[in-house]
């Protein structure tokens, strides 16, 4: 379990300034997630530590591991071969109480793609459609 405090910061100027004045305007949020992952035993990234997506990509995804994430770009990790799942408050709490996290499995469907994609069409693209 981590904590990440990289949305609290505004690209305004540059990235001294931008984190400065995020110190300034944040500071009790920061003391205070901070006190909560000491007081819990989570992992703390502090302001300036990263941009959340990079640092998950960078320490925390592997192939053939799993993860759940209360941000919505956590499935990114799938780009290193992790299985990994954006959760909501609610789900992500109760893993962090020891509840096992439980996902249905969808019925699955087929999907049949006739033709051909053109110009600058993506798989993305298709998919989203």
């Amino acid at each position: 379990t981590t904590i990440h405090c990289d949305h609290l910061i505004e690209a305004r100027s540059d990235g001294a300034s931008d984190l400065r004045e995020s110190l300034a305007e944040n500071g009790e949020v920061y003391d205070f997630l901070r006190s909560a992952a000491a007081r819990y035993g989570a992992g703390f990234w502090g302001p300036g530590a990263g941009i959340i997506h990079q640092v998950v990509l960078e320490n925390y995804a592997f192939p053939g591991g799993m993860m759940i994430g209360t941000d919505s770009h956590t499935p990114n990790a799938g780009g290193l071969g992790t299985c990994a799942v954006g959760v909501g408050g609610a789900d992500a709490v109760d893993v962090m109480a020891g509840l096992p996290w439980e996902l249905l499995y969808p019925k699955r469907i087929a999907v049949y793609l006739t033709g051909e994609m053109s110009g600058w069409t993506a798989p993305k693209d298709v998919i989203l459609y």
